[in-house]
């Protein structure tokens, strides 16, 4: 196996040793000039510099370097793996909405990251079988359909980790007993509490807009004891169907009301609480973790701390008292080359394409159809979507008590166990819609597609030319008919309920997590 690196960052030498223990062969540049004229490898690596004074020129330089390399790369059946590393959210942003240029799409599959994603995911992510984490998950208990209990991440500080973290949270921190139709029903909440709180409030929310309009959230000013609440748009007129609410405080954790809050979160018996702390530098972040009230670390509550410097962890290991402080976030280090949410994607992606054409579950993962099914998705948007998908396998398993580092003992979902996290799953995928800038539909949209759903079906009775499938036209166009509670989902233009695909994705879970693990997870 042969790797190809372009550019300098401290992380080069974290990635040479993975390749290293993958006996790959590694061969660096410092810069696309120095590429020779015929490019044959495996995969690539893109390292932006960290050092550039505007990040966001420094990865347009790169996504520039990449095209420009496409052409010197022959097409294959199998396009060509690429660590994309960027230096701002803003690209990443930019290009999980746009996707990349054909050009590039046909020679290559490009994994584009940022070193607060990659931790992001490195801490709130669990992958079956493997090494436990260091960091307790979020849902540190099994969260079943009667559970009481809701997950509560409180983030401190707002820097791009700590809005990193909170994207991915919101993306993957989904469970069964969320019901719409409670009186007071049980969301995930993201608390965020920063000084400089509305204003970064308002740059976050503009950047997410579909999801925040859709959304209940709230803002708390302590110092005057003010606050504002968001309801969404189509509360009191449709179903609630976004199961993550968020929750802007302005202030420090030292701030005696905020630390009162606090320390009732941390023994409130129906709440699963974790702290993170970024923002700051080493000094300030650690700071405030060490200071919070006893009840956080008497209760053993997780408190999550961006640190930039090796070392702190073991000194923090030398008092009991501060167990529960974990340190992430070294520059050096937090990528894995093998992409295992991708290897599970990849998976998932073959059951979708079975239960797309109607076969239904498929019993075995046979390797060549599972590569096959992956070259026929050429959008990197819609890689991505199955990427996010398999990021809750693991919490949707525990939420039934499945014990992830006992992959022997997973069986076969029942039928109940399959609608219940089938409505899990789309939870999740709505969040992940709104995050992406889809809406949902207004009313008469609906009506319109509804007629349009109806005439193609009943043309594909007569056996006549199909129309339209308007609910297909919305989608490009970032509206989609399916936006809405799960039991207000409806029959697409084939004539069979969207829920079904769900139910097949969802009783594909164990086998790809037991075939996936029989595959990888002894490396």
């Amino acid at each position: 196996m042969k790797i190809i690196t372009v550019g300098r960052h401290p992380l080069l030498e974290d990635l040479k040793r993975q390749y290293d223990r993958a006996r790959a062969g590694v061969e660096s540049f410092d810069s696309f000039s120095f590429l020779p004229e015929n490019i044959s490898c495996d995969e690539i690596v893109i390292l932006t510099s960290p050092d550039s004074p505007d990040a966001a020129v420094g990865d347009m330089t790169a996504l520039s370097g990449l095209k420009a390399l496409a052409s010197r790369v022959k097409p294959s059946p199998d396009r060509t793996v690429v660590h994309l590393l960027l230096q701002s959210q803003v690209t990443m942003r930019m290009l999980q909405m746009t996707g990349f240029s054909p050009e590039v799409e046909a020679v290559f599959e490009v994994w584009p990251f940022t070193m607060e994603e990659a931790w992001a995911r490195k801490l709130l992510v669990r992958f079956p079988g493997l090494d436990p984490s260091p960091w307790p998950p979020l849902d540190r208990v099994p969260i079943g359909p009667g559970s009481r209990r809701k997950v509560h991440l409180v983030i401190s500080g707002f820097d791009a980790q700590a809005e990193a973290v909170a994207f991915q949270a919101a993306l993957s921190a989904h469970y069964p007993n969320y019901r719409p139709s409670d009186k007071v029903p049980l969301r995930t909440r993201i608390t965020v509490i920063d000084e400089d709180v509305r204003s970064r409030r308002d740059a976050f929310i503009s950047r997410y807009q579909q999801l925040f309009d859709n959304s209940y959230y709230r803002t708390i000013i302590p110092a005057d004891g003010s606050s504002e609440f968001h309801r969404p748009v189509y509360s009191g007129q449709r179903k609630d169907f976004v199961d993550v609410e968020w929750e802007f405080v302005e202030g420090r954790t030292d701030h005696p009301v905020i630390r009162k809050k606090i320390s009732g979160w941390a023994v409130d018996p129906d709440r699963i609480l974790t702290l993170l702390f970024s923002g700051g530098n080493d000094t300030s972040n650690l700071d405030r973790a060490l200071s919070l009230p006893e009840e956080v670390y008497s209760n053993s509550i997780p408190v999550f701390v961006r640190t930039l410097g090796a070392g702190w962890a073991e000194a923090l290991g030398r008092n009991p008292r501060y167990a529960s402080v974990h340190t992430f976030g070294m520059p050096f280090s937090g990528y894995d080359v093998s992409l295992p949410l991708v290897r599970m994607a990849r998976m998932l992606n073959y059951f979708y394409s079975c239960s797309l054409a109607g076969e239904g579950v498929p019993t075995s993962i046979p390797r060549d159809r599972v590569s096959r099914a992956w070259r026929e998705v050429s959008s990197f948007r819609m890689r991505l979507s199955n990427v996010f998908n398999v990021m809750s396998f693991s919490s949707k398993m525990r939420s039934l008590g499945h014990e992830n580092d006992r992959i022997d003992r997973f069986y076969a979902l029942t039928r109940e166990e399959v609608v219940s996290l089938s409505e899990t799953e789309h939870n999740r995928w709505s969040v992940e819609r709104l995050l992406m800038g889809s809406r949902p539909c207004t009313d008469a949209e609906k009506e319109e597609i509804r007629a349009s759903i109806a005439a193609v079906i009943s043309a594909r009775k007569a056996g006549e030319a199909l129309p339209e499938d308007l609910k297909r036209t919305y989608k490009q166009r970032n509206v989609h008919f399916d936006l809405c509670s799960y039991d207000e989902l409806e029959a697409d233009a084939t004539g069979r309920d969207v829920r079904e695909y769900d139910y097949d994705l969802t009783a594909a879970i164990p086998l790809i997590m037991k075939c996936y693990f029989d595959e990888y997870g002894n490396g």
